[in-house]
């Protein structure tokens, strides 16, 4: 299994893939913090991926689509280098929490809707994503959901590449 890994700061969500044996490749600016890291490319993935078309099994993307210029475009190219059944993992800062608006460098702010349509444009199937949804018994559940799910610091897909 070949695992992606893209910015920021490489290595630290696929720790445990590169402590089971698992092949792991790093993305990103600058040079990852972490001092063990095999195999990293330094790359602006606003202008692309570097890897040949179904390349990986997994992508995780954390905290990156924020921060980029053309995220539809960026989102098409991970979809390339996925092989078909593989799964892209991505998070971004709610745009209903503070942490969205902290960092000068962000360049987009997502809601969960937005994040959403944002991946089905790039031909992804989205399976799940972090949201909480009570059951149809609970009063006033329309509120409550809504104020919850503002809350969150951060919404999380995982996205499916279907052949």
């Amino acid at each position: 299994m070949r695992i992606l890994e893209i910015g920021p700061g490489c290595g630290r969500y696929s720790f445990n893939a590169r402590v089971h044996g698992l092949g792991v490749v790093y993305v990103d600016l600058e040079k990852p913090e972490t001092k063990d890291v095999e195999e990293w490319i330094q790359c602006d993935i606003d202008y692309g991926l570097p890897f040949h078309d179904n390349s990986f099994d997994t992508v995780h993307m954390h905290h990156v689509l924020e921060h980029l210029d053309n995220p539809l475009y960026v989102l098409c190219e991970v979809y390339r280098v996925l092989r078909c059944g593989g799964r892209l993992y991505v998070s971004v800062p709610n745009k209903w929490h503070s942490t969205a608006y902290m960092d000068p460098g962000h360049k987009n702010i997502f809601s969960r809707g937005m994040l959403w349509r944002l991946c089905r444009k790039a031909g992804f199937y989205v399976r799940q994503y972090n949201y909480v949804s009570l059951g149809d018994h609970v009063p006033f559940r329309n509120i409550i959901e809504k104020v919850i799910n503002r809350l969150l610091p951060e919404l999380s897909l995982l996205c499916i590449k279907r052949c």
